[in-house]
């Protein structure tokens, strides 16, 4: 699979996923951290580029109390 793109006009520190992998991994997330919210979710996805990644940086910053919000 190649690499994801940054679109134009987006910040570097965001990761480019097709729309439906986004939705499947994004599923994903919510399923295994059911306490946390969607769209908080979706940015560290979006920052991280993958499913995996997002898990342990948001447990990270969970556990630090240094979630992001946008």
């Amino acid at each position: 699979m190649p690499p994801p793109l940054h679109k134009q006009g987006q910040s570097p520190g965001q990761i480019v996923l097709p729309d439906a992998q986004f939705d499947v991994q994004l599923d994903k997330l919510v399923h295994l951290l059911p306490h946390a919210d969607r769209n908080v979710l979706a940015g560290y996805l979006r920052r991280s580029g993958q499913d995996i990644l997002a898990v342990g940086r948001y447990l990270e910053d969970e556990k630090n109390g240094t979630i992001v919000y946008h």
